[in-house]
């Protein structure tokens, strides 16, 4: 499997996002006091059934959808079905995007575009692909990347079954019993209760991307080609 430079890096790229959003994930947990999946993707849509589930539903309410983490140096925001968390003073951005209780953590295109013009150390850069991903000149924030191109780069990985779909099976489901509504003016989802997934949000995200088991392969295969050249450069070097 051929990759250009720029897709391999764009791969590279999203296999670090990964990481940082499982990092970032309970520092928002710890600042917003629960688990940020179960508050954002479960617990608004789910009614409680029993007084006491009435009572904690009353009680959590108040829980912000924005705020900062608990030593001052994370800003995060929930929307839609994402939460964005960026560093306060330099700039580096994480969206978290969520996905069907199979997979709480997923991948967006964008997700991975605003990574990577906004990484910088002590984290992984991506000098190049940043450079031809840019719509504008640096300094670069979370909305300097061209969505045009990294669609491109995204669609050749999808194409290659590098990133996926979080629940395929889910996917096939919905595809199956997705129907237009006229009246509505757009599409309606008519999963019968059987068959009905766990969470209340699933139906909507389990289309969002992960890295298959071939893309880590790859990465972990580039990773140690680079590490054998490299100590053959340093072997050289002596000579």
């Amino acid at each position: 499997m051929e990759l250009t430079a720029l897709e391999l890096d764009f791969l590279r790229a999203a296999a670090d996002l990964v990481r940082r959003q499982r990092e970032l994930l309970p520092v928002v947990g710890e600042a917003l006091g629960a688990d940020p999946y179960h508050f954002w993707m479960v617990e608004r849509f789910t009614p409680p059934r029993s007084w006491w589930g009435r009572l904690v539903a009353r009680l959590r309410t108040g829980r912000p959808e924005s705020g900062r983490s608990k030593d001052g140096q994370w800003a995060w925001y929930f929307h839609g079905f994402e939460c964005d968390v960026a560093h306060v003073s330099d700039g580096r951005f994480v969206r978290i995007d969520f996905g069907p209780t199979s997979q709480h953590l997923t991948l967006s295109g964008w997700g991975v575009l605003q990574y990577v013009m906004c990484t910088k150390d002590p984290w992984p850069t991506f000098d190049t692909l940043a450079r031809f991903l840019a719509s504008e000149e640096p300094p670069w924030s979370s909305l300097s990347g061209d969505h045009a191109k990294m669609s491109r780069i995204r669609n050749r990985l999808t194409e290659l079954k590098l990133l996926v779909a979080a629940d395929p099976e889910l996917c096939e489901t919905v595809d199956r019993y997705k129907r237009v509504d006229a009246a509505l003016g757009g599409s309606v989802i008519d999963v019968p209760s059987e068959l009905a997934p766990p969470g209340p949000l699933d139906v909507h995200v389990c289309g969002r991307l992960v890295l298959a088991k071939s893309a880590e392969d790859l990465l972990e295969g580039a990773a140690q080609r680079n590490s054998v050249f490299a100590a053959a450069s340093r072997s050289d070097d002596r000579r």
